[in-house]
């Protein structure tokens, strides 16, 4: 990223500085990098994008929902619960709302360690869903995790996902599932 900065710096450069011929006129183009903001902590470029096309989806369920949500915002701290919940699913070889870590076994536990103040909570997992969309259909199509997504109470949401290439069966039967979701609800104190 840096070497590509340099390099369009002095394109840019070299392009200012030109002479064109005096009988034709030159339109110059410079094309610079978009600038994206960085991912969350716990976050790689790739989950946080993935976050975001789930929280996209999440909004447009929300929008068209009877009554009608506002969006859900993303929010940093709840991203961290959701992500390290994901993470250790996958790397614990486990799949429940329960972590077996007693410093992370509830939501209130994983959440509360990040110092997010809130007033209610709500949690989402979901494992095997190789995509935003199709994770989003899994939810949408189960009553509890529906009625978490669509509860207007909510205004916050953190995601988290993580892809485990070597993922083995489940101890308890199931899998192996290489991909795990997590989403956690928030509303702020």
């Amino acid at each position: 990223m840096q070497q590509r900065t340099i390099l369009l710096t002095i394109l840019f450069a070299l392009l200012l500085f030109a002479q064109p011929n005096a009988q034709a006129q030159t339109t110059y183009y410079v094309y610079l990098p978009l600038v994206q903001r960085a991912p969350p902590a716990g976050q790689t470029l790739e989950q946080y994008q993935i976050a975001q096309a789930v929280l996209a989806i999440v909004n447009t369920q929300r929008a068209s929902a009877s009554p009608a949500c506002a969006p859900l915002t993303m929010n940093e701290k709840l991203t961290l619960a959701a992500q390290r919940e994901s993470q250790d699913m996958a790397l614990n070889n486990f799949f429940s709302h329960t972590n077996p870590d007693p410093s992370r076994a509830t939501l209130t536990l994983r959440v509360n360690a990040t110092g997010y103040a809130w007033q209610s909570l709500a949690e989402n997992i979901a494992a095997g869903y190789s995509s935003a969309s199709s994770v989003m259909q899994g939810w949408m199509t189960s009553d509890g995790h529906r009625t978490n997504l669509l509860n207007c109470t909510y205004t916050e949401i953190g995601i988290g996902y993580y892809y485990q290439a070597d993922d083995q069966p489940l101890p308890s039967g199931g899998g192996p599932y290489y991909h795990y979701w997590t989403q956690v609800f928030g509303q702020p104190r």
